[in-house]
């Protein structure tokens, strides 16, 4: 389930690891950090949660293969996709909740939130291609 939706939770994960990275080097243990370390740890236990959810689907199907349940299995991969991306749209929506606050606690980091908010942005889109493209494949059915 999850074809598309998954890599870009992998990409989105892997995004936030760097940007740690970076914080850490620069000895940054702060809020920030830690918000987006909690962000990393959410992310990669919904990503664990939606393997183990399709390793279980598979195996069931390979137990049940009749003709006549082949339109609850393309169900049931859809639901699991949006399940994906609603779980990244929450942690875009809670991002840019945080960096709102901290922009009103300190507006002196505005230069560094700006670049934060950019990337939530261009988060932000991937997951609206990603549903456009899941729209498009389920209309062309």
């Amino acid at each position: 389930g999850s074809a598309i939706a998954f890599p870009e939770a992998i990409e989105q994960t892997r995004s936030d690891m760097l940007e740690i990275v970076k914080l850490l080097d620069n000895a940054d243990v702060g809020l920030t950090t830690q918000t987006i370390e909690q962000d990393i740890a959410d992310a990669l236990k919904e990503l664990l949660k939606s393997l183990e959810q399709a390793k279980e689907e598979a195996e069931s199907r390979s137990q049940e293969s009749s003709e006549s349940q082949e339109q609850e299995p393309a169900l049931i991969e859809l639901i699991a996709e949006l399940q994906l991306i609603r779980s990244m749209q929450v942690r875009v929506n809670e991002r840019t909740e945080f960096y709102a606050s901290l922009l009103e606690k300190d507006p002196s980091q505005e230069p560094t939130i700006r670049i934060a908010v950019r990337e939530l942005a261009d988060k932000e889109q991937k997951l609206y291609d990603i549903l456009r493209e899941i729209e498009r494949a389920q209309n062309a059915q």
